[in-house]
Order: C-alpha cells, then sequence, then structure tokens
C-alpha cells in the first residue's frame, strides 16, 4: 500500500462526484485511502475485504461498486473504476493523474507493485493510460505491463516436458528482426507488434519497425545492445507519435 492518496477538494463541486449516491461516494473515497490500495491505483480488491472494512451487507456493497462501475464520468467515458472478476483486481482509472510518481525510486517501487499482482487485462489500460502520462514513466513500467507467455518446451534428459514462462519480448512468429550492437539480431514477435499496434492506434508501426531496422543496418556503430533495444523502439515510436510521422494512411495529422 501506499502512505497516502492525493484527493483534490474540488471533487465536492465534481458533477461526476455529486451525481453518485451517497453510499458510492463513500466507496469512491474509500478505494481512493484504503489500505489494500497502491501507489499506481491497481490492485487486488476481494468484495469481503470492503465488507468487512466498511460493516455493509453483500447487496450495499455491489450496489455502490455496480454504480462506479456504470457512472457515466464529465469526459463521456463510462467507469470510474474497472473490475477483473477473474482476478479480483480493481483499476481506479486517472489514478496517476493525480497521484503521479515523481523520483526514480517511486518508479521502482510501482514496478514491484506491478509484479506482484497476478496478470490481468486490465494491464492494457494502465499501460495505454501511463504512455499519455509522458514517455519516461511508460518506457519505465511498460516491461512490467505485458502479458507474460506461457510456452511448453520438450527436455530430453532427466525432465521430460517443462513449462516456462517466457519474457513478453520474446514469443514466436518474428514480424521483424533488428540488427544488434553484438551482431545478433533481436526478434519483435506478432505478439509485441499486436501490442505495440494497440499502443499507436494511429501509426503504421510495421513500418516504423522497417525504418528502424535499415537505419540499425545502415548505422553499425550506433546499434543498441539486447537491454537498449526495447527503449530504441518504443522511444522512436514516440518519436513518430508526437511528430505526426508513419501515420495511418499518411503523413501528418488530421486537424
Amino acid at each position: 500500500m501506499t502512505e497516502y492518496s492525493k484527493i483534490q477538494k474540488r471533487i465536492w463541486n465534481s458533477k461526476t462526484f455529486l451525481q453518485l449516491s451517497e453510499d458510492a461516494k463513500f466507496l469512491w473515497l474509500y478505494l481512493l485511502t484504503c489500505p489494500h490500495g497502491n501507489m499506481i491505483g491497481l490492485f487486488v480488491l476481494k468484495p469481503g475485504y470492503v465488507q468487512e472494512d466498511l460493516s455493509w451487507t453483500n447487496q450495499r456493497y455491489s450496489k455502490a461498486f455496480n454504480e462506479l462501475l456504470n457512472t457515466i464520468s464529465s469526459n463521456g467515458c463510462k467507469g470510474l473504476i474497472k473490475y477483473d472478476e477473474a482476478t479480483k483486481v480493481v483499476y481506479i482509472k486517472n489514478y496517476l493523474e493525480h497521484n503521479p510518481l515523481i523520483n526514480p525510486n517511486q518508479v521502482k517501487s510501482a514496478i514491484k507493485k506491478l509484479q506482484a499482482l497476478p496478470y490481468s487485462d486490465l494491464f492494457q489500460d494502465v499501460k495505454l493510460f501511463t504512455q499519455s502520462l509522458g514517455k519516461s514513466l511508460y518506457e519505465s513500467l511498460y516491461p512490467s505491463l505485458g502479458k507474460p507467455v506461457t510456452v511448453t518446451v520438450t527436455v530430453t534428459e532427466a525432465v521430460t516436458e517443462e513449462e516456462i514462462v517466457q519474457d513478453p519480448i520474446q514469443g514466436h512468429g518474428p514480424v521483424i528482426k533488428i540488427p544488434l550492437k553484438d551482431n545478433s539480431e533481436f526478434s519483435v514477435t506478432q505478439e509485441m507488434f499486436n501490442e505495440l499496434q494497440e499502443s499507436y492506434p494511429i501509426q503504421d508501426v510495421k513500418q516504423t519497425l522497417r525504418d528502424i531496422r535499415l537505419w540499425n543496418i545502415s548505422n553499425k556503430e550506433r546499434r543498441k545492445t539486447p537491454a537498449g533495444i526495447m527503449k530504441h523502439i518504443t522511444s522512436w515510436l514516440q518519436r513518430n507519435h508526437d511528430k505526426g510521422k508513419n501515420r495511418v494512411g499518411g503523413e501528418g495529422w488530421n486537424v
């Protein structure tokens, strides 16, 4: 958990907050400050936790919780929170906007919090949101937000079959290979490509990856190490995004 959460005074003038029922308002404040929360607003929250802490019945909790899930906020988006029923992970939207990570130690702590959580599809929401908050935060948290891939390998010695969890930037079926400083190649898998395209939906990611490959072929002395290649790719994508380059359907932004 984190020791404190910022709640701005203007919440009491917020149209979104004022339209909530009394129980939903109370539950919202609870979620922002509860002992189960953390510095990224993404944490395990089982119904029993809330019911025990607030001395609420299941019916009272469910009604207020569903209200937070379905409320239309002032920006037109549905829900102040999202919830993964399978893993019991709740995501407080925009939490990091109001509670930013302001130094490298906080970012390191946030990464540890992420790695301790069961993987949830809500990680993708956090990934897209952190991208909008800035390159430094997004690139720091990105690896921990990737989906783990389970593959089966056959071992011919004492062990016949073993399951391993593969690093999310690896996988099967490379889309493109990028030369590295040690003359090996980094494989951009289909899964990784899909995540990059999802993160940069208006950019032609495949063309950008071709550009990155050609640049590294032509600039052997400036190639990246295996540890630095991901930052190289995401930085290039972010620059294109900021400048409106390699846009799907053509260069530049529609205004």
